[in-house]
């Protein structure tokens, strides 16, 4: 056919004849047949000759010729389909030729935009053609295997639609009766009454099968009753098959009790005997039929059995799978949609099994696999093709391919996209404007691609009309704005473009912002940027500006400017490179691309040419940078796959953007956007990780700012991985090695990819501010599959700033400080360092280098040990002095515990001494862990981290309890609380409030993975300040009691009547100094040192006297909380039968001179009466004491003893 679209009807024909002429044709050469107008020849479209096929003969030879015949009419193909019926056959020609017969076997009809060629009876596609091209699926539905009877355009090149065999099918169906002995006797009644009722119920049943010949019953089998039988037909469609199958059953008395889901079918041939060499061929042809409906497919053993002359016999059995070819569903019935809205196209399959599910274009071109998803059910499976974003490439015919081993079912849809600009794509001027109200602006919206769009102007609720203007590839729509329109002055108004397409869709685009001013302060003019009034501030598109631009190739960005004056000067400038803003413009619509994958490496290339030209011009333009780094960052998504010369197009385009003359260029970058340097540094692990040498030599690529070196894993015995990478012109080197121990448990064929860096540590500095970074390399280590097991590398690093401060291993975690990326220790140590190299060892694989911390101290330095000395000394002891202190609560308990005040103070001392035991002990077993390099689980961390904390808190709020006790004491002398309720309040205290703040900071910093410290299992720092939540609460309590222990104080000085301060002097300050001494460690002063240790830059002093301090604290607590108490020796004494001197030490304490300063008949105990509100003198022997007086006398002794 030369024009199908003109075409109406197009036939094909085939014409056997015989001639006994020798004949030498070419079977490519073309044959001039008919060509028929009104039935009268009206001019010769030449027509291909398709197939010959020759059978020889002694006498003759027979010939088939294909001819295919157009018509501009479709009614003539009545006719000549009657004309042919009625020739007689043979027809006589010149000399010996003679024409045998002539049959119609194909016609082509259009259908809507397309050409349907469809089979006449008899005939079908072949199979090959069926399969690799489009059928007509809502009319066709084919056996695999078999011939389909209409196919989407006529192919180029032959077979046409061939004659129809006959297919015998020997099928089986059970019968859910009993089986009887008669059966198997065909001469019996019952036999003949079965074979007749089925053959009858058979006929009615498969003659709906096109070419049906008949049906005969062979047999009979037990196993309920199973019978077989023989259809013989033309085309066995599967569709039909089952239609007959369910006719059949309908039409058999239902004392049958036929079982429809055991139809099954097998194509019989007879088997092909070779005598000579003893083997035989038996030829099967899969309909459909063998698969039972509703099933993905049945196994059939078939038997081969030889017999000798002799009736010897032996036989093998062969086992055959038959699988169901998918029938595929396609949903929604039809898509329409605009550019920039999203679809999804629904493919389902009726069976589960296949290898493979992809997507293709009419075009062929293959669908990116990140457009959609495959899922398996049991009786089924379904593939979803979705677009987020449609664009003009989307519009076309999308086929759903399922293909199991060599069969393929597909389904075809079409996706009609209407142009219409995405909002992003339209470029309004002015972003912002001052008009005067008695003047006008110009107002444009501008578009890069041209289409049928209603385009106007909205303000509010009025529409102003637009003046379409086409400057080669940009195309603008324009407004001149009076403000005299408006009825109002002195008001900020938004203007939108709106663009409304065929489809009736539409899109606003960005606003533009007229400020509408009377005009007296006006001093900045110019015809380009506008008016102003002095400070004003305002932004433009830079293709819009004074900045030169073409319209084949404008410039992106945006440029500030601010009225100084009377002039407009240039505040900032963000405007993006011509040849760089047209990269970025591609790079957004290839990520919209159905076909990314096979434009990225064309893409990848003309980006590495265009930015090596373009070097001059990124040096000085810090957006032009940034717009390369968003380039690589989406194309970093994109790739599965990429190959050595892509990587190689990559780095060269790093190579670049990292040298010396760009790095002032990124501290200009980095001031005005964040997270740049971390962004590009994910982009190029992204692309490392899909590098595929495949059979090529591992790629090496060595440049003056980026050097990479690769190898791949072979199954067989993998050697140690070590690179080596030196850069002179910055002094650097580092060595990586990965053991082959390591690289055995990785997959076989895995690409391990390191790449090395010498000016992106400085780079990621300054992105995070810091300047504890070492001058050194950055080194990347990926491999391409996901690993699970332990795994360790070693790498060696060059530092030129070995002096001062702690050297630490670190990676780049992109993650931290919310997901913008900073230095991160977790998983790394060093292992050894010689001043002027680092040796550090990671147990998992990313970006890594070295820092230097110039406020820790080094560990291997000697101030570095002794704070370990005194960290792990100092806690030891602290823990055993609380297990001691609380063994001794315990056997003192009942003998201590007498009265209410007394009750509650030993009981805050003993949950202080829990608390603070139970904190300890995490924390040396989380630095023992972390000391030996140990690989921490995170989840193990956290919660180390959780229970440190939250016993911390509990030690400082049970102080907090007992010094509000105290105070309570002194203020509330004549209100008493029941001992349940104080109890009550104290543990609601004690534990209540530190597990709520525990929690929430657990809440609300570990989603985002910043809860505990890069390098120690603590509340952190850097990024959330989550230690505030110890330190805050902590301090409170400490300045509440430093309070409290003031008022302690001033009442213990306050003079009393009958009392001599100066004679007593002495010993009140003694009594003071003994108070302090007690109150320090249980109400948690020291801690106030802690404050300072918060900060960076803090001197070592303090942090070596806090550590001594608070590690010590168990031992304070146990010697003055506990053992100081009087009580508490005496309990002791007379529990271990020590009675008679107790009673001694009691007597003689009493008399003698020696009388301790807390006895109630010593003068400094007048003072603590005193406490309680009380005057005068008391006498513990004194008869006429009141309950009261006594009670309250004893609970300040237990208080401060």
């Amino acid at each position: 056919m030369k024009s199908p679209k003109r075409t109406t009807l197009c036939l094909m024909f085939i014409v056997i004849y015989s001639s006994k002429a020798t004949l030498n044709w070419n079977l490519e050469s073309t044959i001039h047949p008919l060509s028929l107008h009104e039935y009268e020849p009206a001019g010769e479209e030449a027509l291909r000759q398709k197939r010959a096929v020759a059978t020889k003969s002694p006498t003759a030879e027979e010939y088939t010729v294909n001819i295919e015949i157009s018509f501009e009419n479709a009614s003539f193909l009545d006719p000549i389909k009657a004309y042919l019926n009625s020739l007689s056959f043979p027809i006589h020609g010149n000399n010996t030729d003679q024409i045998l017969s002539i049959n119609v076997t194909t016609v082509c009809r259009p259908a809507g935009n397309e050409i349907w060629c469809s089979c006449e009876t008899g005939y079908g596609w072949p199979r090959e053609r069926c399969l690799h091209s489009l059928t007509c699926q809502e009319h066709d539905v084919f056996l695999p295997g078999h011939h389909c009877s209409c196919l989407k355009e006529l192919p180029t090149k032959g077979p046409f639609c061939l004659l129809q065999e006959d297919v015998t099918l020997n099928m089986r169906v059970r019968l859910n009766v009993g089986f009887q002995e008669d059966l198997m006797n065909t001469s019996s009644a019952l036999y003949r009454s079965y074979k007749t009722d089925l053959e009858t119920a058979f006929r009615k049943g498969y003659g709906i099968l096109p070419g049906f010949k008949g049906v005969t019953v062979t047999g009979f089998k037990s196993g309920s009753v199973v019978v077989t039988y023989e259809v013989k037909t033309t085309a066995p469609s599967l569709e039909l098959i089952h239609k007959a199958n369910e006719q059949v059953v309908q039409s058999l008395n239902q004392t049958y009790k036929m079982d429809y889901n055991s139809f099954q079918a097998l194509t019989s041939r007879t088997p092909e005997t070779d005598i000579d060499s003893s083997c035989s061929r038996y030829t099967l042809k899969a309909d459909g039929t063998q698969c039972p409906s509703g099933s993905s497919g049945t196994t059939v053993v078939y038997t081969c059995e030889f017999i000798s002359a002799y009736g010897a016999r032996g036989s093998a059995n062969i086992k055959v799978t038959f699988i169901s070819v998918a029938n595929l569903t396609m949903t929604p019935d039809t898509i329409s949609v605009s550019e920039g809205q999203n679809f999804s196209i629904k493919c389902i399959s009726d069976v589960s099994n296949y290898d493979e599910v992809y997507w293709n274009t009419s075009a062929g071109i293959k669908i990116y696999q990140r457009f959609y998803t495959t899922r398996r059910y049991p009786d089924g499976a379904e593939s979803v093709l979705t677009v987020k974003t449609s664009t003009r490439e989307w519009n076309g015919t999308y086929h759903c391919i399922f293909r199991y081993k060599n069969s393929y079912s597909i389904a075809t849809k079409d996706v009609v996209v209407h142009p219409l600009p995405l909002e992003l794509n339209i470029m309004v001027d002015p972003l912002e404007a001052t008009v005067l109200c008695s003047g006008s602006h110009h107002i444009k919206c501008c578009i890069e691609e041209d289409g049928d769009y209603k385009v106007t102007f909205r303000m509010g609720s009025l529409s102003l009309p637009a003046e379409k203007e086409v400057n080669k590839k940009q195309v603008c729509y324009k407004h001149n704005f009076s403000a005299n329109s408006v009825s109002w002055c002195s008001k900020t108004v938004d203007v939108y473009c709106h663009f409304t397409n065929a489809a009736n869709n539409s899109v606003w685009s960005p606003s533009m912002k007229l400020n509408l001013v009377p005009g007296e302060n006006i001093t900045c003019q110019d015809p380009i940027i506008g008016v102003g009034e002095p400070g004003k501030v305002i932004q433009k598109l830079c293709r819009f500006s004074n900045i030169p631009s073409s319209p084949d190739s404008p410039v992106g960005g945006i440029i500030t400017y601010k009225c100084v004056g009377s002039q407009w000067e240039e505040k900032r400038n963000d405007c993006i490179f011509a040849p760089v803003n047209s990269l970025l413009q591609m790079a957004k619509a290839l990520i919209k691309s159905p076909s990314q994958d096979e434009k990225l490496p064309t893409y990848l290339k003309d980006l590495s040419i265009s930015i090596d030209k373009a070097e001059h011009e990124i040096s000085s333009s810090p957006a032009s940078l940034g717009a390369i780094i968003n380039i690589l960052d989406l194309l970093s998504t994109v790739p599965t796959e990429v190959n050595s010369e892509t990587m190689m197009h990559v780095l060269s385009t790093v190579n670049v953007i990292l040298g010396k003359p760009v790095l002032n260029t990124w501290k200009v970058l980095q001031q005005r956007w964040t997270n740049q340097s971390s962004q590009l540094l994910h982009s190029v692990e992204r692309f490392s990780q899909a590098l595929q040498s495949g059979d090529s030599p591992p790629l090496s690529f060595f440049r003056t700012n980026v050097q990479m070196s690769s190898m791949v894993i072979k199954s067989s015995h993998p050697k140690t991985y070590q690179q080596r990478f030196v850069f002179p012109h910055f002094d650097l080197w580092g060595n990586v090695v990965i053991d082959k121990s390591y690289l055995e448990k990785l997959q076989s064929d895995s690409s391990i990819v390191t790449m090395a860096f010498p000016t992106l540590q400085a780079i990621l500095a300054q992105d995070i501010q810091e300047n504890n970074f070492a001058d050194s390399l950055v080194m990347t280590t990926t491999v391409n599959h996901n690993m699970t097991m332990p795994f360790r590398i070693s790498m060696t690093f060059k530092n030129n700033s070995p002096s001062g401060g702690k050297t630490q291993c670190v990676f780049w975690n992109f993650r931290l400080a919310d997901n913008t990326g900073g230095w991160d220790s977790n998983g790394c140590y060093v292992e050894e360092g010689d001043g002027d190299n680092v040796t550090c060892i990671c147990d998992h694989l990313t970006s890594f280098s070295i820092l230097m911390s110039p406020d820790s101290p080094d560990p291997s330095s000697l101030l570095g040990i002794l704070l370990d000395i005194i960290s792990y000394v100092g806690v030891g002891f602290s823990i055993l002095s609380l297990a001691a202190c609380l063994v001794v609560e315990a056997v003192v308990w009942k003998s201590v515990t007498k009265n209410r005040t007394s009750y509650m103070r030993h009981t805050c001392i003993v949950n202080i001494a829990a608390s603070l035991l139970i904190a300890n002990t995490w924390f040396i077993v989380v630095a023992a862990i972390q000391d030996n390099h140990d690989i921490l689980c995170k989840t193990a961390c956290v919660a180390a981290t959780f229970f440190i904390h939250f016993f911390y808190l509990s030690v400082f709020f049970w102080m907090l309890t007992l010094g509000l006790m105290l105070f309570y004491r002194l203020v509330f002398i004549l209100h008493e609380t029941s001992r349940s309720t104080q109890k009550a309040i104290a543990f609601c205290l004690g534990y209540g409030c530190p597990l709520a703040i525990s929690v929430i900071t657990l809440g609300a910093t570990q989603p985002r993975e910043v809860y505990t410290r890069k390098n120690v299992c603590w509340l952190n720092w850097e990024d959330t300040k989550a230690l505030l939540a110890f330190a805050i609460p902590a301090l409170i309590i400490v300045v509440v009691n430093i309070t409290i222990t003031i008022v302690v104080i001033t009442k213990i000085l306050r003079p009393s009547i009958g009392d001599k301060p100066c004679k007593q002097e002495k010993s009140s300050l003694f009594q003071i100094s003994k108070s302090i001494g007690v109150l320090t460690p249980l109400l948690g002063l020291t801690w106030g040192f802690g404050l300072t240790t918060v900060f960076p830059g803090t001197n070592l002093v303090f942090h070596i006297i806090f550590a001594i301090l608070n590690v010590f604290q168990g031992l304070f607590i146990l010697l003055f909380g506990c053992l100081w108490d009087l009580k508490v020796q005496e309990a002791l004494l007379n529990k271990f039968s020590l009675s008679r001197w107790s009673s001694q030490h009691s007597k003689s304490t009493s008399l003698g001179s020696s009388t301790p300063v807390f006895s109630m008949s010593s003068p400094i105990s007048r003072r603590f009466n005193n406490l309680f509100g009380k005057t005068g003198t008391y006498n513990v022997s004194t008869p006429e004491t009141t309950s009261s007086s006594l009670e309250n006398s004893s609970s300040a002794y237990s208080l401060l003893n």
